[in-house]
C-alpha cells in the first residue's frame, strides 16, 4: 500500500514516516501542498493521502479541491490532520470527500485506528 504524507513540519513528517514504514507501508513524503499535487497529477497509484489542513503554500482545503479535480480513475482516500480544535475546516474537508480526519499531536495507535476505520489493511 503506498501512503503519502503532506505536511510542512519536519517533526510531523518524520514521525509519520518512522511509524508508516515500521507498519511495511511504502510512503513518500511531500512538504508542500503544490509538490503533492504535481505528484498526484503524474501519478494515481496512491492509495492513502495524510493531509495536514494547514499548509503555508495551498491549504488543505485548496488542495481538495484541486485534487477532486483530476481525472485519475483511482482516487487515494484523504485523511486529513490538523492541530487546531476548530472543526469547521474539517467538516468543510470531510464535505469535499476526506475520508476521515486525525488531531495532531498522533501516536501510532491514532494512524492504526484510522487507517481501519477507512478499510486499508494495517500489519501488526
Amino acid at each position: 500500500m503506498r501512503i503519502m504524507v503532506v505536511d510542512n513540519s519536519s517533526v510531523s513528517r518524520s514521525l509519520f514516516h518512522n511509524i508508516l514504514t515500521r507498519l511495511n507501508f511504502n510512503v513518500m513524503l511531500k512538504p508542500t501542498s503544490i509538490e503533492a499535487i504535481e505528484i498526484c497529477r503524474k501519478d494515481d497509484s496512491y492509495d492513502v493521502i495524510f493531509l495536514d489542513l494547514n499548509m503555508p503554500d495551498i491549504t488543505g482545503l485548496e488542495f481538495l479541491q484541486l485534487y477532486n479535480s483530476l481525472k485519475s480513475f483511482a482516487k487515494a482516500k484523504v485523511i486529513l490532520t490538523t492541530s487546531e480544535s476548530n472543526m469547521v475546516k474539517v467538516r468543510e474537508g470531510l464535505r469535499m470527500g476526506a475520508a476521515e480526519y486525525m488531531l495532531k499531536p498522533f501516536s501510532e495507535e491514532d494512524i492504526v485506528t484510522k487507517l481501519k476505520n477507512i478499510g486499508a489493511y494495517v500489519y501488526e
